[in-house]
């Protein structure tokens, strides 16, 4: 689990908790978006790895603003020894 700060640019803070165990093995990854006067209940975003056995989300961490567009990343570790950025935005949620 990360919190993100506020990823998608609402003013809320975000988190991610990574799912190692989801498809086969290759991991998940399920975005919160934060919500005005409770913790949200359920995801607003899910990121599935692309390869079985990948692990994707074995950690999760804010890469600030990797690509100066102003808005902060997600950063997240696949195996072996590789890790992806997702780009954040504020008027969607974020890409790889």
């Amino acid at each position: 689990m990360a919190g993100l700060g506020d990823i998608n640019a609402d003013g809320l803070n975000d988190f991610a908790i990574g799912a190692l165990g989801m498809n086969s093995g290759g991991g998940a990854i399920f975005v919160y978006f934060g919500q005005d006067g409770s913790p949200p209940t359920t995801h607003t975003l899910r990121i599935d790895a692309a390869t079985p056995n990948s692990m994707l989300g074995y950690w999760l961490d804010t890469g600030g603003d990797v690509d100066n567009d102003g808005d902060t990343e997600l950063i997240a570790g696949v195996r072996p020894n590789t890790a992806l950025a997702y780009y954040g935005h504020p008027d969607e949620a974020i890409t790889a």
